[in-house]
């Protein structure tokens, strides 16, 4: 694959869902999912090869040469807004998140009666800053914990001082200009450690 010299690299952990043909392979017996440890074997080996070869890993599951980031996938990471069009399609205006049905007959006949068939939901403060820490842990230009407090006036080091000190101790993740970032042995855990810093739900 290096040899093809590819702009940039997706490579995620399969994940054999249901009602799939993995899954009822699966199911059958007939494969089996890869050994964590393998696994985790084969996301170091990834990591290693590709920075060897020019690749900047510049989220979990996504590397690129210089300047190749994926567009589409940066404006999720960092929260952009985004418009869905279409049965089952997502959307997010910055304040509220839209999903339309996923019934294509249903969809169609209402898009004809000028309606949208959809449903959505305005976030919350916490919903705001725990999506964000979900998201931006994940990439290289890791959490701003100073974006977080002048923006929504959370101040995340002070209520997470504890869990900040012991992911930092064990080398999961580091500060650097009130950035919090994750080293390769914590990007592992990434959704573990994000959910850990998340912030009450109660917020509004």
């Amino acid at each position: 694959m290096l040899l093809l010299e590819p702009e940039h690299i997706s490579a995620y952990c399969l994940t054999i869902e249901p009602k799939t043909a993995f899954g009822h392979w699966h199911k059958q017996g007939k494969i089996t999912e890869t050994d964590e440890e393998i696994a985790v074997e084969q996301f170091e080996s990834a990591i290693e090869r590709l920075s060897k070869n020019g690749y900047i890993h510049y989220e979990i599951s996504n590397f690129c040469k210089p300047t190749k980031f994926s567009r589409h996938n940066i404006n999720y990471w960092k929260r952009g807004n985004y418009l869905g069009i279409g049965p089952g399609a997502h959307g997010y205006n910055g304040v509220q998140r839209y999903w339309n049905i996923s019934n294509n007959p249903l969809y169609v006949a209402s898009i004809k009666k000028g309606e949208l068939p959809h449903k959505e939901e305005t976030l919350t403060i916490a919903d705001h800053v725990n999506e964000y820490i979900m998201t931006s842990i994940r990439t290289c230009w890791g959490c701003d914990l100073g974006w977080i407090y002048t923006q929504y006036a959370v101040n995340l080091i002070a209520q997470q001082q504890d869990f900040i000190h012991d992911i930092i101790t064990k080398h999961l993740a580091y500060l650097s200009q009130n950035k919090l970032y994750l080293t390769n042995s914590g990007k592992l855990l990434a959704d573990k450690i994000a959910s850990e810093l998340f912030i009450d739900g109660l917020l509004n």
